[in-house]
C-alpha cells in the first residue's frame, strides 16, 4: 500500500508556518516601521532562523528602528533580543536581582551569553 505523505508543516515550529513574522510585526507597528532599514529587516529575518529551536518569540518594532524579539517566562525571567542592521543588542532577568546585557556587532551568529539567555526563560 502506497504510504500517505507527511505535512511537512507538522514538524515545524508554529512562527515558521506565518508567511514573514517580522512583515507582521512591521506591519502592525505603523509608524514605527518607517524607522526600519532593510539591513534591520534582513538581520531580524537571520536572527529568527538563529533561534528556529526555540518557541516563537513576541516580535516588535522599536520607533529606534530596531527589530526586537522577547521571550517572556515570568516577571523575573525574560530575554530581549533586538537587531538594528548592523548591531544585535539583549537584555534579559534570568532571576531575581540577576540582570545581564550585552552588545555586539551582528554576524549572522548568535553569543553564547546570549543564546544562554533565550534558554534561560524558555
Amino acid at each position: 500500500s502506497a504510504s500517505m505523505p507527511i505535512d511537512e508543516r507538522t514538524f515545524l515550529p508554529e512562527w515558521k508556518l506565518a508567511k514573514d513574522p517580522v512583515a507582521e510585526a512591521l506591519g502592525a507597528a505603523a509608524e514605527d516601521a518607517d524607522a526600519v532599514t532593510d539591513a534591520a529587516r534582513d538581520a531580524a529575518r537571520r536572527v529568527l532562523n538563529l533561534c528556529s529551536a526555540y518557541p516563537a518569540p513576541e516580535i516588535t518594532v522599536e520607533d529606534s528602528g530596531e527589530i526586537a524579539f522577547e521571550w517572556y517566562k515570568d516577571k523575573q525571567h525574560l530575554t530581549v533580543l533586538s537587531v538594528d542592521g548592523t548591531f544585535l543588542r539583549w537584555a534579559a532577568m534570568l532571576g531575581p536581582n540577576n540582570p545581564i546585557s550585552g552588545a555586539m556587532v551582528f554576524q549572522n551568529e548568535l553569543p553564547p551569553e546570549a543564546l544562554d539567555a533565550v534558554r534561560a526563560v524558555i
